[in-house]
């Protein structure tokens, strides 16, 4: 009776074994199924194919003058007699996701819109000009993608030839500037200028609704823009 029960305990403690193998196979394949999940920081990478692109693939890297086709540039305290800061550039002749990083604290001191150029704008052309931030509130938890800074429509390509200075520039304001303001502690923020050029006829365009979660692909989409041109910078809270 003795050899029988151990029999059966043997029986029913392989099966035990067994039960709890399964399980720790399934747990480990969970846990291997987790790891292959893609956060949205890295499928946006993937879709891209660069190190951290945003909505439409681009290069910012600039190595002189000569390469720039597309460019942003800050003057401090609107006092043409000092240096330009470029914060933002592309340029058809370079290489690479290498963007240009811009002290926090310059943004601190200036409140104004940068200055814009496209040497390759079309002079009977109107543009918009655009400003976003791919990473607000946080890169680890951009719920406000896009937040729009800046927006302005009905920019002639003339202007745009020689760098457009927005106070003697006729542009349809759609929303007004909101310069770079990375919360304390929430890491580099993407900075991403757009280039959109308006077809004629040429229509009214609107911005309705928040900054937070505004969608620049389907907003031109929807007003039938094409997408020219494209820089980015990175700051963080300083």
């Amino acid at each position: 009776m003795e050899k029988i029960k151990k029999y059966y305990d043997g029986i029913v403690d392989k099966k035990s074994k067994h039960h709890h193998h399964k399980e720790n196979e399934e747990n480990e394949n969970i846990h291997e199924e987790a790891k292959k999940e893609i956060s949205p920081l890295e499928q946006e990478r993937l879709d891209n194919g660069a190190p951290v692109q945003l909505g439409w693939p681009m290069n910012s890297q600039c190595t002189k003058r000569g390469d720039l086709s597309f460019y942003a540039y800050y003057t401090l305290w609107r006092n043409d007699r000092m240096p330009m800061y470029v914060v933002s550039c592309t340029s058809p002749r370079t290489d690479g996701a290498e963007f240009v990083e811009a002290a926090y604290s310059y943004f601190q001191k200036n409140k104004y819109e940068p200055t814009v150029r496209y040497d390759e704008a079309a002079l009977d052309g109107k543009y918009v000009v655009m400003m976003v931030d791919a990473d607000a509130p946080s890169p680890n938890a951009a719920r406000c993608r896009y937040w729009l800074h800046w927006a302005v429509s009905e920019v002639e390509g003339r202007h745009l030839r020689n760098g457009v200075n927005w106070l003697n520039t006729e542009g349809r304001v759609l929303k007004e500037y909101n310069p770079p303001t990375p919360a304390k502690g929430s890491g580099k923020h993407r900075y991403q200028f757009l280039l959109f050029a308006q077809r004629y006829p040429y229509s009214e365009l609107r911005t309705d609704g928040e900054r937070c979660g505004f969608d620049p692909k389907t907003w031109a989409k929807d007003n039938k823009l094409e997408l020219v041109a494209s820089s980015i910078f990175t700051t963080e809270y300083e």
